[in-house]
C-alpha cells in the first residue's frame, strides 16, 4: 500500500505511516498543477492533502485506485 502526502506534515504522520506498513511517496514541494502527473505516476492507495489543493472531480478521475 502507497499513500502519496503532497504538503509538508509532522515526521510523525510520516514515521506511523511506515510503522503501520505504508510506502510513503512524500512530495511537499509539489505544486499543485503537478498533482494529476503525481497521480498517474504514484498510483498511491492512499492521499494525505492538507491545505494546498481543493481535490476537484478530475482528480477524483486519476483516483481509481485510492481506497
Amino acid at each position: 500500500m502507497k499513500v502519496l502526502l503532497i504538503d509538508d506534515v509532522h515526521e510523525v504522520l510520516t514515521l506511523g505511516l511506515r510503522e503501520a506498513g505504508w510506502e510513503v511517496d512524500y512530495q511537499p514541494n509539489l505544486k499543485k498543477e503537478d498533482f494529476l502527473q503525481a497521480l498517474q505516476r504514484s498510483q498511491p492507495t492512499g492521499v494525505v492533502v492538507r491545505s494546498k489543493l481543493n481535490i476537484e472531480p478530475i482528480h477524483l478521475d486519476q483516483m481509481k485506485h485510492v481506497r
